[in-house]
């Protein structure tokens, strides 16, 4: 984005200067739409910050009138709760009326009041009727245009809203709510109407598209009749990731929101046919090309549960093949579920059929993180995803965003360079994104929730993409590492020390053991990395826990109460660990150190298969019917699948795949390796740039030899030239820190999924 910086005027000057249309005694009078969220809350609270400090520019400092929505209760109050954050320290804040009406300083009235996006609940009914009304004519029924026809005829909620105010001119309408996800994620009964009907995604797409037009077409009256302008805080969906090498663009993008990303594609959609109609109507649209920013920190907080989670849970519910209890799903957030061990290749049973076992997960309990990061309307993450999220698709703070538009909506077009040329600001990263990034590396707890022992690295946030696979890999490497860091010295710790410990040891590891770094994987082979995390998996009782430290409590010819209470303590704090990863979706595939065979760690979902599991052999028959629909062996279809869709590999091996979607190309775009080298020959034959990406401890270790070597070699002679290898600090020791979210930051670039910005060349080529 070129900003010519040295043509903007100064916000002193505007203040000072510059008269707000309809005079300088006027009220500035706002809406806000979504106002308590990412962009909304930021643009409530950079108004409010741009009056209270216009009293040191102007001679009569300005007043507001700020009306904002939230969809809940719940969000009003954490809202206001930011709000006494952000400005307490400086303004008198009045609460008129709690959730509804606050008063800042006398000067500025902020209301909030509740407002829906959502489909008629009577919608299947009025289908129904509207079907017979037409048989009854001998008529043939379009489900296509009644549709459209009765979202046409609906009230407008923008519009509704803004005439049961007073009779008054707004300064601005600004709509902060994302309508691309509204009409991805929230519609899902239009979806069923269509399949219903026989109908094909395409005319989803555009029964929904005219449900969000009827939207558009409310706040075309409110800019002809009600305010001075409309301003959309829009989105190209994808945070600007598609390459347009070929022509057209192609969405090139490592996060998702589903196993394939197929949501992506139907987002990114609605996103252009929602510009195209913006502009039309004469709108000004700030189009964000990043990924927002940080807007809130949450400690000691429950994830929300994944609406494919909820659904395919709640459908084994209604079957005969429930896996969880009802009451898991009423909370709505995410529970730890037991892992239920599976071997990868079902056991045949009587007559050649696969052996099932039915899989029952019981009651959940609760599960609660220790921080997560609320990312814009993505919702939360862990530090490793934000780092990699904001190295690859770059970042822009919601302060940012929300000044431009409030510089905008006040001040109207700037006199020498404006934001919005032809009604459009193309907003990408800027230097701003140094906030972000700072934010995550300067606060002990962020440090200790991304490179402590039990860090979980991925939450569901982000989807079920290889993404977050490979962060938990390195996840269960951190710890993996940390333990043998503690097993080094372990007999030599007091007997009491590790006994108070107990109460906390995730606080006691991150004292007592270095921060993983490079070097300590120079010693550590494939084959007994695979042992030791093979080991890992199978943690149940102290002893399992005392292996893993190099300890044996059986052979120390004493009871030691105190060094047993922390290894059983350590056992159940391990076993949690894994069940957590489980409970998110994500399973893990290990080898048993017994015997040699693989080995399924799974929870009630399997987010890359988009599965509720009720028997062992649910994922044999996902495998088996993913092959048979395209003609490929099972084994090939499988692969694909553990590669691409989000399986943890901790086999002594490595799968590759050159494949995005599923075909017949399967058997000629999914590889098994034995070794570092097969890949790196594998990699030459392609086309640099072309999508590609791997997983098992062969490719694991392959990637982090080689960053490692890479980072220990960068010269600090050379200044900046070294470019992102400065990203990777060292600890007190020298040692080159493995930082999980710098790590996926390396591998998304290398695998063809950085964004094209014009000087991505500074970033990790493509290949390992």
């Amino acid at each position: 984005m070129q900003t010519h910086y040295h043509e903007f005027e100064s916000l002193e000057h505007l203040l000072a200067t510059r008269l707000l249309p309809g005079g300088g005694d006027e009220p500035v009078r706002f809406v806000v739409f979504g106002g308590t969220g990412a962009v909304g809350g930021a643009v409530v609270l950079e108004l409010c910050k741009l009056i209270l400090m216009s009293r040191r520019y102007r001679e009569q400092p300005l007043r507001g009138e700020i009306y904002a929505t939230g969809v809940s209760d719940k969000d009003i109050s954490k809202f206001a709760s930011r709000l006494y954050l952000a400005l307490g320290d400086e303004a008198k804040i009045d609460k008129i009326e709690p959730r509804r009406h606050y008063r800042i300083d006398d000067r500025i009235d902020l209301r909030f009041s509740l407002l829906h996006l959502r489909l008629p609940q009577d919608l299947r009914e009025r289908v129904g009727s509207l079907r017979e009304a037409a048989e009854a004519r001998g008529e043939p029924f379009d489900l296509e245009a009644a549709l459209v026809s009765y979202f046409e005829q609906q009230p407008k909620p923008f519009l509704a809203y803004v005439e049961q105010l007073e009779r008054r001119l707004w300064h601005a309408v600004v709509v902060a709510i994302p309508l691309p996800s509204v009409a991805t994620y929230t519609l899902g009964i239009l979806d069923r109407l269509v399949a219903e009907h026989g109908l094909d995604h395409r005319a989803a797409q555009r029964i929904k598209a005219g449900y969000l037009r009827s939207f558009v077409r409310g706040l075309a009256v409110i800019q002809q009749r009600h305010a001075r302008c409309v301003v959309i805080a829009h989105t190209t969906a994808v945070g600007g990731m598609y390459r347009v090498d070929g022509g057209d663009a192609e969405i090139r993008l490592g996060f998702a929101h589903s196993a394939l990303g197929k949501k992506l594609v139907d987002k990114k959609y609605f996103a252009d046919q929602l510009t195209r109609v913006y502009l039309d109507h004469g709108f000004d649209v700030l189009i964000t090309a990043a990924a927002i920013g940080i807007d809130a920190v949450e400690n000691r907080c429950r994830l929300p549960m994944d609406r494919g989670m909820r659904q395919a849970l709640q459908e084994r519910i209604d079957s005969a093949q429930p896996t969880v209890k009802r009451d898991d799903l009423a909370a709505g957030h995410v529970l730890l579920f037991p892992a239920h061990a599976i071997p990868l290749e079902p056991p045949a049973g009587a007559g050649g059929t696969v052996e099932r076992r039915p899989l029952w997960f019981g009651g959940g309990k609760d599960l609660i993180v220790d921080a997560a990061i609320r990312s814009g309307e993505n919702g939360l993450f862990t530090v490793a995803n934000c780092l990699a999220l904001y190295n690859v698709m770059k970042v822009a703070i919601p302060e940012e965003l929300a000044m431009v538009l409030v510089r905008h909506a006040v001040f109207g077009p700037e006199r020498r360079r404006d934001w919005f040329q032809g009604k459009i600001c193309y907003y990408s990263g800027t230097e701003n994104a140094l906030f972000a990034l700072r934010l995550l590396e300067n606060y002990p707890q962020l440090l200790r929730s991304h490179l402590g022992a039990f860090a979980i690295q991925a939450y569901q946030a982000l989807g079920s993409a290889t993404h977050q696979a490979r962060l938990h890999e390195l996840g269960l490497l951190v710890l993996l590492l940390r333990l043998r860091d503690l097993g080094r010295r372990f007999e030599s710790i007091p007997e009491q020390e590790l006994a108070d410990a107990v109460s906390d040891l995730d606080a006691f590891f991150w004292r007592a053991t270095r921060p993983p770094a490079f070097e300590d994987l120079d010693d550590l082979e494939v084959a007994e990395l695979t042992q030791l995390l093979g080991h890992l998996c199978e943690t149940e009782e102290m002893e399992d826990a005392g292996r893993l430290l190099g300890y044996d409590p059986r052979a120390q010819g004493r009871r030691e109460p105190g060094r047993e209470k922390f290894l059983a303590r350590l056992a159940t704090t391990i076993r949690r660990y894994l069940q957590t990863i489980t409970s998110l979706g994500i399973p893990i595939i290990y080898r048993r150190p017994v015997d040699g065979s693989d080995r399924l760690l799974v929870g009630p979902y399997v987010a890359p298969l988009e599965l509720a599991v009720a028997s062992s052999g649910d994922l044999h028959d996902a495998w088996q019917a993913l092959a048979e629909e395209h003609g490929v062996p099972l084994e090939a279809a499988r692969d694909w699948v553990i590669a691409n869709n989000g399986f943890v590999d901790l086999r002594p091996h490595a799968l590759g795949s050159a494949a995005q979607e599923p075909g017949p190309h399967l058997v000629e775009q999914v590889r098994g390796f034995r070794d570092g080298g097969e890949i790196l020959a594998w990699l030459d034959g392609m086309r640099a740039g072309s999508y590609f990406t791997t997983c098992g401890l062969v490719a694991l270790k392959l990637r982090l030899d080689r960053l490692g070597k890479t980072v220990r070699a960068r010269k600090l002679e050379l200044g900046t030239s070294e470019t992102w290898k400065h990203l990777f600090r060292q600890d007190r020791d020298g040692r080159h820190v493995l930082a999980p979210g710098l790590v996926e930051t390396v591998r998304m670039y290398q695998e063809g999924l950085g964004k094209v910005t014009g000087t991505e060349a500074l970033w990790p080529h493509w290949g390992y």
